[in-house]
């Protein structure tokens, strides 16, 4: 996905530690190149310094846009994410969440309601 400008700003004055970005969080994931993550890590971007934070996704909203670094020499992958700060924001990604996250998928359920719909 192409980024606006709007976007690409954001992520350029993490990379860079230039700026404030109050209402963003970056998450900063580690992994082994096509293997397991090593680590999540969640940034603030305030006055030109980057702070690592304890941060919670589980409430905020996640953007469209990301970056992702490959090092070749250490065989790690990076990759870049933005949240919201703010929590309960919708965001660009609700689309892809299930009505009632982290619940089962029961089939019997599933059969008896389409029955008795008629379907």
């Amino acid at each position: 996905r192409r980024l606006d400008h709007g976007d690409e700003a954001t992520f350029q004055g993490f990379l860079s530690s230039k700026g404030t970005r109050s209402n963003v969080v970056y998450e900063v994931r580690e992994q082994v190149d096509n293997g397991p993550t090593l680590s999540y890590r969640y940034f603030t971007l305030v006055n030109d310094k980057r702070t690592c934070i304890d941060f919670d996704p589980a409430d905020k909203a996640k953007r469209t846009g990301y970056k992702n670094f490959r090092c070749s020499e250490h065989n790690r992958f990076f990759s870049l994410n933005v949240y919201s700060s703010r929590a309960g924001e919708r965001g660009s990604t609700d689309h892809h969440m299930r009505l009632i996250p982290f619940t089962n998928w029961r089939e019997d359920l599933a059969l008896e309601f389409l029955k008795d719909a008629g379907v």
